[in-house]
């Protein structure tokens, strides 16, 4: 008899079933047994891509099965290298306690790694002064954690983020143009461990006010910029009280900012998505120098709202 009992032929199929407690859970008690970690109550966390639950004071996450083309065994390997990576720089993260697979009805990837008790960014009510405080920390973060590394994925920077047309496939032909060519004329910097995904559901704040990141299995090589198109309106929703802290008071102007994202967001795999979300239409931008005017005028007029 299988510890998991449903058929998942689709993401559809994923979709309806990845937050089931009730479905999960003997695979998830099996996960424990097998590390010799204690038995509690297997809780629901913010939903992500993958099956996500607490026990105790861990996270069991459970990478979805090879059934409908998802990169899970991508997602897989690069969480468990960037989370290696993010423990021995001593950054602010969860420790990895273990990883693994258990060959079930499907295949099943898990990792299993230390609860974090804290408030996600996008439920806290932050004052000026603790935004800057935020900033400064994520500076800190982001300086020890964008280092050169070994590379840990089969992201090919910059030829995949220039080849890449589905992300940008809703854009106008002359943007889509303009982005290959100021990619290709780029003078493109070393590249660096990036985590790629900071945003305000994968930060968490402590009761100390310290600022913990959380969700690696987006991480790649690349400049640093790279990490500046998630985080800067993802977490920072680019407010100048994160800015004056990441950058220092006074010494960062719109048009910084803006050179920084323009890079960033052309170089993201999900570039895309995020500028729609950030502007909505994306038929309004014919040229990078469009996307470029908009991020200036967007940081001017204090952020999002």
């Amino acid at each position: 008899m299988n510890l998991f009992e449903h058929t998942i032929t689709s993401l559809d199929a994923w979709s309806k079933i990845f937050q089931n407690t009730e479905a999960f859970e003997p695979l998830v008690r099996h996960i424990l047994d097998l590390h010799g970690l204690p038995q509690t109550a297997v809780e629901n966390t913010t939903p992500g891509s993958h099956a996500v639950f607490r026990t105790g004071g861990y996270i069991v996450k459970v990478y979805a099965p090879d059934t409908f083309g998802w990169p899970c065994e991508s997602d897989f390997l690069t969480e468990i290298a960037a989370m290696r990576h993010a423990n021995r720089l001593g950054i602010a993260v969860p420790e990895l306690i273990a990883h693994g697979r258990i060959y079930d009805r499907y295949e099943f990837r898990y990792l299993i790694q230390t609860f974090v008790h804290g408030t996600e960014f996008g439920k806290a009510e932050l004052t000026s002064e603790e935004k800057y405080a935020v900033g400064q920390q994520l500076r800190e973060i982001c300086d020890k954690m964008n280092v050169p590394c070994e590379r840990f994925n089969d992201y090919d920077f910059p030829e995949d983020a220039i080849a890449d047309e589905d992300e940008w496939e809703d854009f106008t032909a002359e943007f889509r143009r303009s982005r290959e060519e100021y990619l290709r004329g780029y003078a493109h910097g070393t590249p660096v461990y990036v985590h790629g995904d900071i945003h305000i559901d994968n930060a968490i704040l402590d009761g100390q006010g310290r600022a913990w990141i959380l969700d690696f299995a987006d991480s790649v090589t690349a400049p640093a910029e790279y990490e500046y198109a998630s985080l800067f309106p993802g977490l920072f929703r680019m407010e100048k009280a994160y800015l004056d802290g990441f950058f220092g008071k006074d010494q960062w102007t719109a048009a910084d900012v803006a050179e920084k994202l323009t890079y960033g967001f052309c170089l993201h795999r999900f570039g895309g998505h995020i500028i729609r979300d950030l502007f909505g239409d994306c038929g309004v931008f014919r040229s990078v120098a469009d996307l470029r005017e908009a991020i200036i005028r967007l940081t001017e007029n204090g952020g999002m709202h």
